[in-house]
């Protein structure tokens, strides 16, 4: 993982920058592709899937954070993602049929989706929170909590018009457990394409039975059934990928967790002397 040191010393401020920029890349790109011949809903799809991108670009480039290090541990959140999604089609309605227009659509939703919800709560906001966690508690834990409730009250928006406040309080819920789950993924991961290809995979489905992304969970005895499956399933894996951090010699000295407390350090591996280590520069806290 990338150490304090080499992160901008005002992160916050710089992603508060970060933000700023994307919202006005956000304004124009909309006044630019605001006719065309695409619908409506792909069109704001697109300039959202070009803003995210615009977000990730500086994340990585100016903000220098880790989002895109060598993946680890792949098979086992590659079987949770792939978990998760079967949760999702439990309960997504009839089939509308067979469209490669339609697929082609539901893609763009899913991938604007995707990349934009994902560096909102999982690039910036997440070092953000990890930097200012209380002592307490974990820096890893606190970000992907906090990151994951945050994600999940972002859902409020889509209160109103075909959503009625209900559906959208119910989505609140199960986006928050969603959340919590794509955070594990990428703490467990190390990159944060896996949460992207995760998240974008589980709203194209979505978008394919239903291109308004409506949720309509709970109308119905299997409704709540497949609610509290995707929920409690979501929370389950989140918490349980979770769990395996402390055991990672990476992820301990990412959260400034002595490695001696994960595993005992080999004989020939023993600490310099102290007159070996006054002569190296001091080493700062990872994140």
């Amino acid at each position: 993982m990338t150490d304090l040191a080499l992160l901008p010393k005002h992160l916050e401020i710089k992603s508060l920058a970060v933000l700023g920029i994307s919202l006005v890349s956000l304004i124009l790109f909309a006044f630019m592709f605001r006719h065309g011949p695409l619908d409506e809903n792909a069109r704001v799809a697109l300039v959202q899937l070009i803003v995210g991108l615009v977000m990730v670009g500086l994340s990585v480039s100016w903000l220098r954070l880790p989002l895109f290090e060598k993946p680890e541990h792949l098979v086992p959140a590659l079987g949770a993602a792939a978990l998760i999604i079967t949760l999702n089609c439990l309960d997504l309605g009839r089939f509308p049929g067979w469209s490669w227009s339609r697929l082609g659509e539901a893609l763009l939703l899913g991938l604007a989706a995707g990349v934009m919800e994902e560096i909102l709560c999982r690039g910036p906001l997440l070092f953000i929170l990890a930097k200012h966690a209380p002592s307490a508690v974990s820096n890893t834990w606190f970000a992907a909590v906090v990151s994951a409730i945050i994600f999940g009250l972002l859902h409020l928006l889509n209160a109103g018009g075909a959503q009625s406040l209900w559906q959208t309080g119910l989505q609140v819920i199960y986006t928050m457990t969603f959340g919590l789950a794509m955070a594990a993924l990428f703490l467990t991961t190390h990159n944060l394409l896996v949460p992207i290809l995760a998240h974008t995979l589980f709203d194209t489905i979505t978008y394919y039975f239903d291109l308004n992304g409506t949720s309509s969970m709970g109308g119905s005895w299997w409704g709540w059934l497949s609610f509290a499956a995707l929920t409690g399933g979501c929370l389950v894996i989140g918490l349980a990928l979770m769990g395996t951090l402390p055991r990672s010699p990476r992820i301990s000295r990412a959260i400034n967790v002595p490695t001696t407390q994960v595993a005992a350090k080999p004989a020939a591996a023993a600490a310099p002397s102290d007159s070996s280590d006054a002569s190296l520069p001091e080493k700062k806290r990872n994140l």
